[in-house]
């Protein structure tokens, strides 16, 4: 059946980045950090344990666009549509900083997944970060404090920032993983695809993740192009790669044959029945058959091969969600098979501590981050 739909999308046209603002907010390399912010209390949905102290941004010009509406045959697609308005060109032809919200990247079942491009200021073409929530996989958004607080810090040293969206577990019917990372792979095809349009490199897409977004990144860096991976848009992506060139996972789960026991020996009072294993993979991996199916083929750690992109693992020695040995399963899996991987360890800030930028411990790991991306970049 054909179906009718109108992308909406809001152009924000930014004389510098908010984090740019902050004129004496450097690292002493003249690279710009944003202030010093206060964070909320861990919690396990880590998609809202961002900074809440806002910066003042740069002047702003706010255009909504309305594209043309198009006619769509296919229920589940790569959204490629290219009508231009006079704004979207004006944003695609400049090279000044912009944020582009609510850009659709599939439309699946009458869902539109979005997503939100932040683009630094020059001519490019820029290295991009795919930024990725968590939430345990039942929560969050793109455009929460936390993606919103790295997006624009990425923004802000020459990296463009692509914060996605991918649909809930409590919207899916049976196991939700499988769907989940559809989403997401489908999001960097359609980055990919764009690339050239908005000023991006398509060769160096990276992905950024925490928690449960931290899951997305490893297995981004895993599976890229893997037929037994292969998203349910692959048919409409135009043999497009959803590869990606390196990734950053904090404190993301790595090996779901593991992970119970670990909550467990952490602390004997926890009810694994609250696990999210049981909607994310449809079981708690208890049955042979169940550890050799799914919960194998969910595992990053366990579908790691020579030919992966490079991992940079950040995680607390006392997350008492993800447990730690989880990036440690991780870490080795890809020193085995030769795939270069750097580790971060900090000590005493729990989970969800990703953005937390008034703790020295992680402004240290997020100067790592951007050194790394630099490295790997090539800038």
């Amino acid at each position: 059946m054909k179906t009718r739909w109108t992308r909406l999308v809001t152009l924000v046209l930014a004389a510098s980045p908010a984090w740019a603002a902050c004129e004496d907010d450097t690292n002493g390399a003249g690279e710009t950090t944003p202030s010093e912010v206060t964070t909320p209390a861990d919690t396990e949905d880590d998609a809202d344990s961002a900074p809440s102290g806002d910066t003042a941004p740069g002047p702003t010009e706010t255009i909504v666009v309305e594209t043309a509406v198009m006619d769509t045959v296919a229920t589940d697609t790569i959204a490629t549509d290219t009508a231009d308005t006079a704004a979207e060109v004006e944003v695609r032809e400049s090279t000044d900083a912009a944020v582009l919200a609510g850009l659709k990247t599939r439309t699946i079942d009458g869902t539109d997944i979005l997503a939100d491009l932040y683009l630094p200021a020059g001519v490019g073409p820029f290295a991009a970060v795919i930024v990725i929530h968590g939430g345990g996989f039942v929560a969050g958004a793109r455009d929460g404090k936390s993606e919103t607080t790295w997006a624009e810090y990425l923004q802000s040293n020459q990296f463009a920032a692509f914060s996605i969206d991918y649909r809930l577990g409590g919207d899916l019917a049976g196991p939700s993983w499988d769907a989940q990372l559809g989403d997401a792979k489908c999001a960097v095809m359609w980055l990919r695809q764009h690339a050239p349009e908005y000023r991006i490199d398509p060769d160096r897409l990276f992905v950024f993740g925490s928690s449960a977004g931290g899951w997305f990144s490893d297995m981004l860096a895993v599976t890229g192009d893997e037929a037994a991976y292969t998203p349910s848009c692959s048919e409409t992506g135009g043999g497009v790669s959803n590869r990606v060139a390196g990734a950053i996972s904090y404190f993301g789960p790595s090996n779901f044959l593991t992970i119970l026991g670990e909550r467990l020996a952490n602390d004997p009072t926890y009810d694994e029945n609250k696990s999210e294993l049981g909607g994310l993979l449809g079981n708690r991996c208890k049955t042979e058959a169940d550890r050799l199916g799914v919960c194998t083929t969910a595992s990053p750690a366990l579908q790691v091969d020579a030919d992966d992109a490079p991992v940079f693992l950040l995680h607390s020695d006392d997350d008492p969600v993800v447990p730690v040995q989880q990036s440690a399963d991780m870490r080795a899996a890809l020193i085995a098979a030769g795939v270069a991987v750097d580790y971060r360890e900090v000590t005493g800030l729990a989970h969800g501590w990703h953005a937390k930028f008034n703790d020295a411990q992680a402004i240290a790991a997020r100067d790592a981050v951007l050194a790394w991306l630099r490295t790997h970049a090539g800038y």
